[in-house]
Formats: C-alpha cells, sequence, structure tokens
C-alpha cells in the first residue's frame, strides 16, 4: 500500500510538473512570439514606404538588391521586396534572380489582398525555422508590391529550451521533495495498517486474545484500531461461546448410548457421533463430505433419510443391521431445518438387548409352562388312575405313588431353583464375600454327588494343589456352582468316562475346572449355554433329568461374587466349565486402598 500512494503521488507531482513545462512554454513562445511580431510589424510598415518611395521614383531593377539589403542590415533580419505578380525583387539574404517566384506563399497572398500575412515555416534556403510577416506597399490607394520581412525563431526555441530545462531541474527538486514528504506520510499511515494486517493475521491463526495498541495513534487511524479492538474482542467471546457449545454437543454426542447421523441436502455427512463410527466401522475424521451410503453401506436406513430429505417428514422405523452380527434399531429420522440449509438427522436406538430380552421372557415363560405342566400332567394322570381304583392293587399303588413323589420333588426342585434365580436376579438374599478354602467347598460338594457318580459308573478326577489361596467368595453360593457344575458333566457324560475338577490360581483369581468326557457343545451353542431353561439337544430332555436352569443359577452365581465363567467344548471329546474367583488377599487389599 505504501508503494502504491507513494507511485501515485509522485505520478501526480510528475504530471503536474510536465503539464506546468508545456503551460509555461507555451505561454513564454506566444509572448515572445507576439512581440515579435510587433517589432516585425512596425519595421514592415516603415520599410513599406521606402519601398513605395522606391517605386514611385522608378529605380532601376538592381537598386532593389541594394535596398533590400539596406533595409534588412538595419532591421536585423532578412527582408524581401515582391512585385504584385510574386517575383522577388530584392532580397537581403539570397540573390533574387536565384528565387523563386514568391506568389503562393500564404503571407505574400495575404499582403497582396491589403492586409498584414504572417507566417511560421522552414526556410529550405536558410535552414532553419523562421517567422514571415508581409505587409503591401500602398502607393496611391493601390497595392504596388510587397515587403516581407523574415526573422529566425532560434532565439524563441533557445529561450523555450532555456525554461525547459529550468522547469526539469525546479521539477526534479520538487519531485524528490515530493517523493520524500511522500514517503514519509505513507509510511506513517501505512505502518498502522500493516500492523492492523500483522494482529489480524494472528487473529486469524487462532490468537483471539491480540490486540492492538492504539493509545500512541491519532485521528481516523486511533478510531480504526480501537473499533478493530471491539471487533476483536466479541469475536473472541463469540469464538469461545462457539467452542463452548462445540465441546458441549461434542460431550453430548459422546456421551449418548443411541447413534446419530446429521446429513446435508445431497446426503453428504456432516455430524456423526462416536457410538455411529463404532457401529459402522469407522472414523469420525474420515466422513466429513462423505455420501451417506459410502459411509452405512445400509440401503434401508439411506432410502429413509432420503425419504425424509425429499418429503421433509419425521419416519420411525425399525431396521435390522449387519455389522457384523444382526443388530436390531429403532431410527428415527427428523428434517433438518436452517436459515439457508437443508438436511437431516436420524438417530439410531439398539433394540437387541430388549429384543433379546423379550425373546427370553417369551422363550422362558414357554419354558416354565412346559416344566411346570409336565411333572404336574404326570402327577394329574397317576392320580386319576388310582382314583379310578388303582389303589386297590399294592403293587400298583406302590409304584404309581413313587412315580408322584419323584414328579414332585421334580416339581420342588424346579420351584427352588426359580426363587433362588429370582433371587440372586433381585440382588436379595445372597451373603457377602468372605474368604473362603474353595479346596474344602470343592471336597464337600464332590462327597454329596459321589453316590450318583458310582451309579453312573464315572470317575471323579480331584486335582487341587496342595496349598491353595483362599477366594472371597459365598460358601454356600460355590457349593451350589460345583454341585451344577459337576451334576451337569456327569449326565452328559457316557458311563465308564471320568470327571476332573482340577484348580490352578494366578496373582489375583483362583480358576476351578470341571472337565468331563461327554458329547460335547456345538459351537452354535455356546453363546447361549448358560441361558434359563436351553437344552442343546431337546430331544434328550426327557432322558436327561433336571429343570434346565443349573448353568443359568452357576452363571448368575458367579457374577454375584465377582467372578466369570466360560466354556470350552469340543464335539465327541467333551466340555471345560471354568469358573474365575477373586482371591482373597486381592480383594481386601483392594477394599484397603479404597
Amino acid at each position: 500500500m505504501r508503494r502504491k500512494i507513494l507511485i501515485t503521488v509522485l505520478l501526480v507531482v510528475l504530471g503536474s510538473m510536465i503539464s506546468m513545462g508545456f503551460l509555461l512554454t507555451g505561454m513564454s513562445e506566444r509572448y515572445l512570439l507576439g512581440r515579435l511580431e510587433d517589432k516585425l510589424l512596425s519595421n514592415a510598415e516603415l520599410m513599406a514606404r521606402v519601398v513605395a518611395q522606391a517605386m514611385e521614383e522608378g529605380s532601376h531593377p538592381h537598386a532593389w538588391e541594394g535596398l533590400a539589403a539596406s533595409l534588412g542590415k538595419s532591421a536585423g533580419a532578412r527582408v524581401t521586396i515582391i512585385d504584385l505578380q510574386g517575383k522577388v525583387l530584392g532580397d537581403s539574404a539570397a540573390k533574387a534572380a536565384e528565387l523563386d517566384s514568391h506568389l503562393g506563399r500564404p503571407e505574400i497572398q495575404q499582403a497582396l489582398q491589403g492586409r498584414v500575412g504572417t507566417s511560421i515555416r522552414y526556410s529550405s534556403s536558410l535552414h532553419t525555422e523562421m517567422l514571415y510577416l508581409a505587409v503591401p506597399v500602398i502607393m496611391e490607394d493601390r497595392v504596388g508590391g510587397v515587403v516581407r520581412v523574415a526573422l529566425s525563431l532560434e532565439e524563441v526555441y533557445r529561450v523555450s529550451r532555456f525554461l525547459w530545462k529550468w522547469i526539469l531541474a525546479t521539477g526534479l527538486v520538487v519531485f524528490l521533495v515530493a517523493g520524500l514528504i511522500s514517503f514519509m506520510a505513507a509510511s506513517s499511515l501505512t505502518k498502522p495498517l500493516q500492523e492492523i494486517a500483522l494482529t489480524a493475521g494472528q487473529i486469524a491463526q487462532g490468537r483471539y486474545s491480540e490486540r492492538l495498541r492504539s493509545r500512541r495513534w491519532t485521528g481516523e487511524i486511533k478510531v480504526l484500531a480501537e473499533a478493530f479492538n471491539r471487533m476483536a474482542g466479541n469475536l473472541e467471546d463469540f469464538i469461545h461461546q462457539l467452542t463452548g457449545r462445540k465441546r458441549l454437543l461434542e460431550t453430548i454426542l459422546g456421551s449418548m448410548d443411541d447413534s446419530l447421523i446429521a446429513v446435508d441436502a445431497e446426503g453428504k455427512m456432516m455430524v456423526l457421533n462416536p457410538p455411529a463410527a463404532e457401529l459402522f466401522g469407522v472414523s469420525e475424521d474420515q466422513t466429513a463430505g462423505r455420501h451417506l451410503l459410502e459411509v452405512v453401506r445400509h440401503e434401508g436406513l439411506f432410502h429413509l433419510v432420503d425419504a425424509v430429505l425429499q418429503q421433509g417428514k419425521t419416519v420411525r422405523q425399525e431396521l435390522t443391521l449387519y455389522t457384523p452380527h444382526e443388530k436390531h434399531f429403532k431410527v428415527h429420522v427428523t428434517p433438518l431445518a436452517a436459515e439457508n440449509s437443508r438436511g437431516a438427522v436420524a438417530v439410531l436406538r439398539d433394540m437387541t438387548d430388549v429384543r433379546r430380552a423379550e425373546q427370553m421372557r417369551r422363550e422362558f415363560v414357554a419354558n416354565v409352562s412346559h416344566e411346570l405342566r409336565t411333572p404336574l400332567t404326570s402327577i394329574a394322570g397317576y392320580v386319576e388312575t388310582l382314583l379310578g381304583g388303582a389303589y386297590q392293587d399294592p403293587a400298583v399303588n406302590l409304584r404309581f405313588l413313587g412315580i408322584i413323589q419323584r414328579e414332585a420333588e421334580r416339581l420342588k426342585k424346579l420351584i427352588e431353583d426359580l426363587l433362588q434365580l429370582s433371587r440372586i436376579e433381585s440382588a436379595k438374599g445372597q451373603s457377602a464375600p468372605v474368604p473362603v478354602d474353595v479346596a474344602a467347598v470343592a471336597s464337600r460338594a464332590v462327597n454329596l454327588l459321589a453316590t450318583a457318580l458310582e451309579e453312573r459308573d464315572q470317575q471323579l478326577i480331584y486335582d487341587f494343589p496342595e496349598h491353595l489361596s483362599p477366594a472371597l467368595v459365598v460358601e454356600d453360593s460355590l457349593e451350589q456352582v460345583f454341585l451344577n457344575l459337576i451334576d451337569n458333566a456327569g449326565k452328559y457324560s457316557p458311563p465308564g468316562t471320568s470327571i476332573t475338577i482340577r484348580a490352578e490360581e494366578d496373582e489375583t483369581h483362583v480358576a476351578c475346572s470341571v472337565i468331563d468326557q461327554g458329547t460335547g457343545i456345538p459351537p452354535e451353542a455356546l453363546p447361549r449355554i448358560f441361558e434359563r431353561f436351553y437344552r442343546v439337544d431337546k430331544a434328550r430332555t426327557r432322558e436327561v433329568p433336571g429343570t434346565g436352569l443349573g448353568l443359568a443359577l452357576v452363571k448368575h452365581l458367579v457374577d454375584g461374587m465377582g467372578g466369570t465363567v466360560e466354556v470350552r467344548s469340543e464335539l465327541g471329546k467333551g466340555s471345560r466349565f471354568t469358573v474365575r474367583l477373586p482371591k482373597a488377599a486381592v480383594r481386601q487389599e483392594d477394599s484397603h486402598d479404597r
């Protein structure tokens, strides 16, 4: 900007000096020419009277040469005497015989008409620019000839050249002074502007606290600087508000359990919260500007969003996505209308657990109904038979009563398991964990099941280390876990096989495993093995007695004690259930730390 101001001022000064030069030289030339014409006219009129007198006296033709020379010498100019036919009678600067007719000269034409004629042109004979002035020679009230006086303009041009040199010298001084003053003025003007531009650049880079030091400036620059500082302060406040709102929005979006997607009117991604990024396996930073279909790769969701963009109406629908597992979502798509833009916001609520819970509830009700109906139907049938007269036969009577007793015990066990499972799920009725000798509890469970295992011709291998650290558990719950796992292993293992109960420990946990040599569990059944009433082979339900709640109880009991249970199985070779329980020392240290 300083350069532009300096160049502009210098161009104005230069233009002014040139214009002034042309004006002054033009005026001086016109003034000098006017003075010169007046002088020549005065001399020419005197010469015209002398020539008129000579013509009246009838001078000899050769006398005209001398007269022209005499007049030219006295006037200090070139004098030419011309007759009415344009013939040169005498010339002070050349021989008359050598000169052409002057009849066509403009000043001669004017003089022959009785007027004073003037002309400025280049003289080919004298090789210089000349001013020609011609006056008529009046004889008896008529034009008898012409006297022309010519003077070189070299003096006039010399004065003009001198004037131009003076103007150029003066102009150069003025130009330099003006340049210096302009440079200083431009610097004083542009330096604050440069500082304003520098501060504006720093603010543009995110340094919103930068301000101008406006106290050392005056005038309009100070007003501009103060306005700039006010604008910067307002901008800083606005940016802080936007940043706070952005962080709040990011926190809200990040803390949402629901997945949220926002697109513009063209279906290009604007917002993708972390749950949505995790759901579709993409990065939030890599989705901006990409089309929705490129990110979600689900036509159903794309068509829902597209319908909202086209129609501008809210849509609610349930969709099933495979990401990669099957998941159920309740999708709520709402049009997004701003002042100058349109778009849509889609919220995906994961309903997979809800649907699974509903399915499990339906299956639980159906299974409970079935499990209760089976013994009740059996009891009712045998009672009806006995009432029909079979009670009179002692052998039949005792056999039927035995069956009724077994079914009643089975029904009682089912109800007890259901009640226990209900208490565990409601976190009621379970004691606080205490340090427990895991080996002693396992040994007690083995003793309780020894008879049943012997009846099935199954061998129990007890593999516990000599010194096993105590676990922080509920003793009765741990005993129930061992009973259920060992009993389950015996039921699903053929006669003549062995069941191993093994214990190991690491720095934080005691791990107890029950290993059988049964038929094994198919891989697709492993995720559901701990569900209530779930049976791998429903065809063997009558062959393998039980309530179908044993493993579900194991899972809930272990979870309630802060442990984990896992299963590994291979078809035809058997299964291994492993329970990991927190060591008493570790749990107590954690309690002290807290």
